[in-house]
Parts: C-alpha cells; structure tokens; sequence
C-alpha cells in the first residue's frame, strides 16, 4: 500500500512538473499570438534608444551594385557606407589622405591603421582612387 502512495505521488509531481514546463514554454504563459516577436522587437528598440540614430541607419544604407566611392574625395559618411568601416576608421583614413597625400592605387589603403588584408579585401570591389566608374 505505501509503495502505490508514493507511486501516485511521484505520478502527480511528474504531471504538475510537466505541466507547469508546458505553461511556461508555451502560449498558455503568453496569451497573445505574436507575443515574443514583440517584445523581442521592443527589446531591440530598447537596445538601440541610446545610440546615435546616424549609427543605427548606417548599416541600412548600402552602396548600389556596381557603385564605387573615390577614396581621395569621399568624405566620412561616404567611407562609413564601405563594409567594415565605421566612425573611427573614416576618420582615420581621411587623416592618413591629408598627411601622406593622395591614394595613387586601392593598395594603399592597407597604410591606414586598422585595415589590413581582411578589411581591404572585403572593400576592394567598392573602392576606387579616380575617375567615375
């Protein structure tokens, strides 16, 4: 007889362990469909509230396919539109063309501190030093 009470208690911890995972992990936790993409969506704004809005639109605006950006004239919000590129780095590109001069070949961005083989070889397709193409 004690061996079917603590079976039949076993049974219902097992059940109600079972059902409250259930309830949890489930839409009877989150009545309203949609409910996680939502406040995942919040969260994201959340996220991002703080951050300056040019950086958050930055990764939106990309270059067309087949554009190119002259890196002797482009200013920082242009160079910021290269994959990779951000803030810091611009700047440091458009300081490394006023102090050493013009770029004579793509190449010669790899001179910049902070692009190396990976970053230029990710941008090369999107760089040029003149002309319109």
């Amino acid at each position: 007889m004690m061996n079917r009470k603590i079976a039949f208690l076993c049974s219902i911890l097992l059940a109600g362990t079972y059902i409250a995972y259930f309830a949890i992990s489930s839409h009877w936790f989150y009545p309203v469909h949609g409910y996680r993409v939502q406040t995942r969506a919040i969260q994201e704004n959340l996220l991002y509230a703080g951050r300056d809005q040019t950086e958050n639109t930055r990764q939106l605006r990309t270059l067309l396919s087949g554009e190119t950006i002259n890196i002797n004239t482009a200013d920082a919000d242009a160079l910021q539109r290269l994959p990779g590129i951000g803030p810091a780095l611009s700047e440091q590109i458009i300081h490394h063309r006023e102090t050493e001069g013009f770029y004579l070949r793509p190449e010669d961005l790899m001179r910049v501190p902070g692009i190396g083989e990976k970053t230029f070889f990710i941008i090369r397709d999107y760089i040029r030093v003149g002309g319109n193409s």
